[in-house]
């Protein structure tokens, strides 16, 4: 969607019983500047990694999370450790 002032990009997807929509706003005179090209690349990588947790499974997702950042941190140790 563009008018005068502002381009907004507009992504929206049904899944299950839940929407999501995602919104990049910006200003029209800059609809030709690398960053807004280099800001929309990072926004669609970002959207192809969403993932819809059902209600059932936001605890075990939780768990998950927590234990894969433990387990990050304890690499970042060995690493400064050995250095």
């Amino acid at each position: 969607m563009h008018d005068d002032e502002f381009n907004v990009h507009l992504w929206h997807c049904a899944v299950e019983d839940m929407l999501f929509m995602a919104k990049y706003i910006y200003e029209s005179d800059l609809h030709t500047a690398e960053v807004i090209a280099t800001e929309l690349g990072k926004v669609k990588m970002a959207l192809v990694s969403l993932t819809l947790v059902s209600p059932g499974k936001r605890e075990l997702a939780i768990d998950l999370d927590r234990y894969e950042k433990f387990m990050a941190a304890l690499g970042a140790s060995f690493d400064l450790r050995n250095n």
